[in-house]
C-alpha cells in the first residue's frame, strides 16, 4: 500500500472512533430526562412533600390514570421521603417545568376539582387536591367550579360529578348539623348531616337518612368499589347516633383494608375529606359498600 493510501485509511479510522464517541456522548442527551428521579427542563415533577420535597417524580407527558398500587402505578423515584410510593393521591407540590399549563386533576380521566399550574411555575397543591390527585394534563387548563358536571334532579351522574359535587362543600368545610341546611351549586337545599351530603353529592332529589338511602342504593362487594360509591351502615335500625355514610374517594392502602372519603363528620369536624377501615363499625352494625342507582361509569 502506498503512503497516500495509508494516510487516507487512517483518516477513516480516525473519522469512524470520532463518530462513535460522539454518538456515546449523545445518546445518553436523548433518552435520558424522564422518569429518571431528577426534575429536568421540559418535565412535570411531582413532590411527596410541600415545598418541592421529598422524593420526586418526573413526566414528559400527560397521563390520564396514575395507578392505584404497586407494582402498576408510576411511583417517586428520587431520593428522599416518600421514595417508591405511588404518585396517585400522595403529591403535596408541582413544579411545572414545561413550556405549557398543567393541570392536575381530583379523578382520573382528566375530570373532577382540579388546579392549573402555569408554565415554569412551582405550587403546592391546594386543599382537597394534596394527597387526592389522580391525573394530569400538560396544555390543559382547569374548567371552572372545579368539574362541573350537568346530571339533572334523580338523573344519571357521573363519578367524576359525584365527587365534584362532594368536593363543593369539603372546600368550604360545611359544618355539620343534623338540622342545618345548605345549598348545593344549583342552589338546591340539603341536610348538613352525613346522609345529607351524600344525598347532595348523589343530587336527588331529597335528603335521605342512613335508613332511607338503600332504597337508591345497591348492595356491591369491596372489591368492586370505585370512586363515586357509597359506604355506610344504612337501613333498619341506622336511625340517628346509629348511622354514618361517606363517599368512596379511593383505596388509602394497597392491601384494601382502609380507603380515602369525603363526608359530612360531627364532631365539630365539618365537610372533610377523611380515612377510614373497611367494616367501620357504628354502634352495632358495620359499614358495607353500595353503588348508587343511577351512576354512568
Amino acid at each position: 500500500m502506498n503512503i497516500s493510501k495509508r494516510r487516507s485509511a487512517a483518516l477513516v479510522g480516525i473519522a469512524a472512533v470520532v463518530a462513535t464517541s460522539a454518538a456515546v456522548m449523545i445518546a445518553p442527551q436523548s433518552h435520558a430526562a424522564e422518569r429518571d428521579g431528577s426534575c429536568n427542563t421540559g418535565e412535570l415533577c411531582y413532590f411527596f412533600n410541600s415545598n418541592e420535597q421529598g422524593s420526586v417524580s418526573d413526566f414528559r407527558s400527560s397521563v390520564g390514570n396514575l395507578g392505584d398500587s404497586q407494582p402498576s402505578c408510576f411511583e417517586f423515584k428520587g431520593g428522599g421521603n416518600g421514595k417508591g410510593k405511588c404518585v396517585k393521591n400522595n403529591a403535596a407540590s408541582v413544579w411545572n417545568r414545561t413550556s405549557k399549563p398543567v393541570t392536575v386533576y381530583f379523578n382520573s380521566s382528566y375530570a373532577g376539582d382540579s388546579q392549573t399550574i402555569a408554565a415554569g411555575s412551582k405550587a403546592n397543591l391546594k386543599p382537597g387536591l394534596k394527597n387526592n390527585n389522580a391525573s394530569h394534563q400538560i396544555g390543559g387548563s382547569s374548567t371552572p367550579g372545579g368539574g362541573g358536571g350537568h346530571s339533572g334532579v334523580n338523573g344519571p351522574i357521573s363519578r367524576s360529578e359525584v365527587l365534584s359535587r362532594g368536593m363543593d362543600w369539603v372546600r368550604i368545610n360545611v359544618p355539620y348539623s343534623m338540622d342545618g341546611y345548605h345549598n348545593d351549586r344549583n342552589g338546591k337545599s340539603y341536610r348538613t348531616d352525613c346522609s345529607g351530603f351524600v344525598s347532595m353529592a348523589l343530587h336527588v332529589s331529597q335528603s335521605y337518612s342512613t335508613v332511607s338511602l338503600p332504597d337508591i342504593l345497591q348492595r356491591i362487594s369491596w372489591n368492586e368499589l370505585k370512586p363515586g360509591d357509597v359506604v355506610g351502615t344504612l337501613g333498619a335500625g341506622t336511625g340517628g347516633s346509629d348511622g354514618h355514610v361517606v363517599l368512596f374517594n379511593g383505596w388509602a392502602n394497597s392491601s384494601h383494608t382502609r380507603f380515602k372519603t369525603l363526608e359530612e363528620r360531627g364532631h365539630g369536624h365539618g365537610s372533610i375529606s377523611y380515612e377510614r377501615e373497611i367494616n367501620f363499625p357504628v354502634g352495632s352494625h358495620y359499614a358495607k359498600p353500595y353503588r348508587y342507582n343511577h351512576i354512568t361509569n
